[in-house]
């Protein structure tokens, strides 16, 4: 996780070569059966040579495919998202993962766009493997095509999930005809530790 190339213009990101090195990145987590967690990252692809087959384990997958399609797993097969994605461009791919039905649904958002409908591309997906109740990784794969030496660059990574919403303002009297004081509401998790809403 050296590179320059981010998406906020400072800090760094996770560049992907055309190797097949396998780097361990992070510490080992797990979240299990909370429903729903939600995973984000920000990706700038490349053009790969083909489409990879979807991988035999895990909850899901996102490909952005070499003809400029992005796919997503739905079980045992691709499907097609009916979304497009340009080489060097930065997108965000959002999973809100279910694991009390085993599915996922995605959000696929061009970064250079202001204004994106927070919106799923496609919901209901199946987990690859439904028997799965935890996450415990990511796996980031690079592209590979011998016309191109184009490296895939991943930023902002995040897993986020809520226990409760939270009223934390202090009570009040309320009175029949007048407005109230503000009421504050907060994400929290099991903890009651603040979280930040996905958007």
């Amino acid at each position: 996780v050296g590179s320059q190339v981010t998406y906020f213009g400072t800090g760094k990101s996770l560049e992907l070569t055309g190797n097949s090195t396998v780097v361990q990145v992070g510490r080992p987590i797990s979240y299990g059966n909370l429903t729903p967690t939600w995973t984000r990252f920000y990706v700038r692809p490349s053009l790969s040579g083909q489409t990879p087959g979807v991988p035999t384990t895990g909850i899901a997958a996102v490909c952005l495919d070499y003809t400029g399609k992005l796919l997503a797993s739905d079980g045992k097969t691709w499907v097609n998202t009916g979304k497009q994605y340009l080489p060097g461009q930065w997108y965000e791919a959002v999973l809100r993962i279910n694991f009390k039905n085993h599915t996922y649904d995605l959000y696929f958002n061009d970064l250079s766009v202001s204004g994106n409908q927070f919106t799923p591309v496609k919901t209901g997906l199946n987990f690859i493997d439904p028997t799965v109740n935890s996450m415990s990784n990511f796996k980031f794969y690079g592209s590979y095509t011998v016309n191109s030496a184009s490296n895939v660059y991943i930023d902002n990574v995040s897993v986020t999930y809520f226990d409760r919403f939270e009223i934390i303002s202090a009570p009040q009297k309320l009175i029949i005809g007048q407005v109230s004081g503000p009421i504050t509401a907060q994400l929290q998790n099991s903890l009651s530790e603040p979280q930040t809403a996905v958007y």
